[in-house]
């Protein structure tokens, strides 16, 4: 029994690793409140969530915010236009499905088929904000390449989103769950996937590869919070 609640027991690892995880869930909400700062809060988020994936010791609480006041400028444009363009293609789809009903199928096609595109660029491009430094058209271009060029591993983060999302929707008993953990639980899969990829990039120089064009800075580290005033868990 002792060994079980030892600190050092898998247990108790996988206890803060949760605990970790609804930490920073409740942060993230609370930083997209304002609504124009999702961007920044979803940036900061996978600062946390790609650092605890590499099992670098790192704190929650101060190491957010830092991240999300040095992302807050590079990141709030891109969350502006992801959800122009989500309105934009949302509002066709409505349109063409239920205002005009005999609107040309291949038309419909064609918006469900950029609508999957531009979900697809929005499982990479707050990553890469929160771990490379470019301009908005470099970050908007990389990620889509990124988003194609590795699309197996961008079909399992998008997977992993809707299932998680679907839960929390469909399944009203597990609702408190799904507040707990709506960001971080898919956001910690989708970190998984993509931290291969991004390793790739670092260990050349921060160049992208050449198959996803423009070179692209990294993120300097940033420094280790004090634990005397930090009282969260370190992330493993």
């Amino acid at each position: 029994m002792l060994e079980f609640l030892s600190p050092d027991s898998r247990f108790m690892q996988l206890l803060g690793r949760v605990w970790d995880l609804m930490l920073l869930n409740f942060l993230t909400i609370l930083c997209c409140i304002p609504i124009v700062t999702v961007g920044a809060a979803m940036a900061a988020m996978h600062t946390i969530l790609l650092k605890m994936v590499r099992g670098e010791e790192s704190y929650i609480i101060r190491p957010y915010f830092k991240a999300f006041k040095d992302n807050l400028r590079q990141a709030t444009p891109i969350w502006l236009f992801m959800v122009l363009v989500f309105l934009i293609l949302g509002g066709g789809i409505y349109i063409s499905n239920v205002v005009l009903a005999s609107f040309p199928a291949v038309l419909k096609v064609i918006q469900f088929f950029m609508l999957i595109l531009a979900l697809m660029l929005y499982m990479y491009v707050f990553p890469c904000v929160a771990r490379f430094e470019n301009s908005f058209s470099g970050t908007i271009g990389n990620s889509a390449k990124l988003a194609i060029g590795y699309f197996p591993r961008t079909v399992g983060m998008i997977l992993v989103t809707i299932a998680v999302a679907a839960a929390g929707w469909f399944i009203p008993q597990g609702f408190p769950l799904f507040i707990c953990f709506c960001y971080t639980l898919p956001g910690y899969v989708c970190a998984m996937l993509y931290n291969p990829i991004f390793k790739r990039i670092e260990e050349n120089n921060g160049v992208v590869q050449e198959e996803t064009g423009d070179d692209w800075s990294v993120q300097p580290e940033e420094e280790t919070a004090d634990p005397e005033n930090d009282n969260t868990s370190p992330a493993e």
